[in-house]
């Protein structure tokens, strides 16, 4: 599951493994190793990972969905939704 995530994460951004490899300053082989599920990361190279594609380490877990932003707002759907729930347990 995490090795799919990983996969899509890179090809979603258009970045080659050789380049992601570079940037975690790991072999390309290594790198190929994490797509293929042979070889899990760490949580340092999984930190690094979520820094470049910009995504939270629980993303590629799957447990939690992208954030989106409204069309022309710039409030986040998770604040919205945030503000609700915290409006709910007051009412609770």
């Amino acid at each position: 599951m995490l090795n799919n995530r990983i996969v899509q994460f890179r090809t979603y951004n258009k970045i080659e493994p050789e380049t992601i490899a570079k940037t975690l300053n790991i072999s390309t082989e290594q790198y190929l190793k994490y797509e293929e599920g042979s070889l899990v990361p760490d949580i340092t190279t999984i930190t690094e990972l979520a820094k470049i594609y910009k995504v939270t380490i629980n993303e590629f877990y799957g447990s939690t969905p992208r954030l989106v932003l409204h069309d022309n707002d710039s409030e986040n759907l998770y604040s919205k939704k945030l503000t609700k729930a915290k409006q709910n347990a007051i009412i609770l």
